[in-house]
């Protein structure tokens, strides 16, 4: 067996163990959880899967990714500040509160990252898509936001700026590979990591830089 088919066979039985431990088993079980704390993340499938975020990192899974919806959930192209009122952000606020306050009274936080963010922004122009009568935005790369909390990062603090219509940034901006590169930083991953690929070159995995002003509170 080559070295690479020996990796993935070990990262393979890692995850199988992983999947099928007691401990993870039981997080799943959400059910065991009383009432009280249920209501208190929101009786939905935004709160609901942030408990279970909670039970698994209880339960000493590494990585944990809750998926706020499908696809399109966030995809506000028509009645954006509808959707947001009253369905979309309370769902998130309340949810995430309950998250961030029993990490905080566990004392999980310490050792856990909780990053809040999507893959693009929306557009600063509203717009109005055929056939439709109320508005939304659309699509925006250019500028958006994430939250970062726990693992050792200062809250409390705006890291970044953009112009008056929030469509470019007017300080440093950050890019995905930053954004990876600082969670694989808080994983303990070394900077100088590579992998190869299927023509055998060599890529670092760590691509972007560290957001350095999450953890020293000074600007980039």
């Amino acid at each position: 067996m080559s070295n690479e088919a020996a990796s993935l066979r070990q990262q393979q039985d890692i995850a199988y163990q992983i999947l099928t431990s007691g401990k993870v088993v039981e997080a799943f079980e959400i059910g065991r959880e009383s009432d009280e704390v249920r209501d208190r993340y929101g009786r939905n499938k935004f709160g609901q899967s942030l408990l279970l975020s909670k039970r698994l990192v209880q339960a000493g899974v590494p990585i944990v990714q809750a998926t706020m919806g499908i696809v399109q959930t966030w995809d506000t192209h028509v009645d954006n500040w509808g959707r947001l009122k009253n369905t979309l952000l309370p769902q998130l606020d309340q949810g995430l509160a309950a998250l961030m306050d029993d990490l905080t009274s566990t004392g999980l936080i310490d050792q856990t990252m909780v990053v809040v963010m999507g893959e693009f922004g929306r557009t600063p122009k509203v717009s109005t898509l055929p056939g439709q009568t109320v508005p939304g935005r659309d699509h925006w790369a250019h500028a958006y936001s994430g939250l970062f909390a726990g693992a050792g990062i200062q809250g409390g603090q705006v890291i970044g700026q953009t112009d008056e219509q929030a469509a470019y940034p007017v300080t440093r901006s950050f890019s995905p590979a930053d954004v990876c590169s600082t969670l694989f930083n808080a994983l303990g991953v070394e900077h100088d990591v590579t992998i190869t690929d299927p023509l055998q070159r060599p890529h670092y995995l760590l691509n972007g830089n560290v957001i350095s002003p999450l953890y020293t509170g000074r600007p980039a």
